[in-house]
């Protein structure tokens, strides 16, 4: 592996020619600031870039109009959901759904139990969000948002704190930040599998083209 970005990375946000990443430095006054980065996997050029380079790769161009509504960028997830539609979702399981017009078309709760969410990523028409401290996937339908399925519990080990979600075709990626490692599911038969094992907690996995980055808990990694 290649270590490109050490302690202090919170979270990445992929891009087709890398990724851009989002770093908690020092406290001042009661509060944490940040740094973002990006990296080029085209020559690993790591470079400290603007909160705008960050907000459109989260957002994309059209991220001035995006941010205004949902001023919180650090702490929740923006997840396209297909049809022009798109999920905001935060730690206590607040959710709403836009069209691209930027008008509010559903709002409600997405929890399991009393746990709330972590990330977020579409599957054709299904969004599948995950539950770290219900160690716990679920499925829910994109154009209603109703749950449909649910995948683990704290009664199996399917998952251990599954925290960052990828997707590959119709395979989802789940990173599990106790388990130290990344299953892989197929979302056609349900079926679990090892993906890859790391000796401290993984949070996020990408893979853009044919180059795969992990976020773990030692820093920012190429495999």
């Amino acid at each position: 592996m290649k270590k490109i970005y050490g302690n202090g990375a919170v979270r990445m946000m992929a891009q087709p020619s890398g990724v851009v990443f989002l770093t908690a430095d020092e406290v001042v006054d009661g509060k944490t600031t940040v740094s973002y980065w990006a990296y080029a996997f085209d020559g690993g050029s790591l470079m400290r870039v603007s909160r705008r380079v960050y907000l459109q790769a989260m957002f994309g161009v059209r991220f001035e109009q995006w941010h205004e509504l949902m001023p919180d960028f650090v702490n929740f997830r923006f997840t396209d959901i297909g049809n022009n539609r798109y999920l905001s979702l935060y730690p206590t399981g607040d959710a709403k759904v836009f069209d691209r017009n930027y008008q509010e078309i559903w709002q409600g709760k997405l929890n399991y139990k009393d746990f709330g969410p972590s990330d977020a990523v579409r599957i054709g028409k299904s969004v599948w969000v995950a539950f770290p401290e219900g160690d716990t996937i679920l499925r829910f339908n994109a154009e209603t948002m109703r749950e449909e399925l649910r995948i683990g519990s704290k009664k199996d080990n399917a998952f251990s704190r599954p925290c960052g979600l990828w997707s590959i075709d119709n395979k989802l990626i789940v990173c599990n930040a106790s388990g130290n490692c990344i299953e892989m599911v197929d979302t056609d038969t349900y079926v679990v599998e090892r993906y890859a094992t790391f000796n401290e907690p993984v949070y996020q996995y990408f893979k853009i083209g044919s180059i795969e980055i992990v976020l773990l808990e030692s820093g920012i990694y190429v495999l």
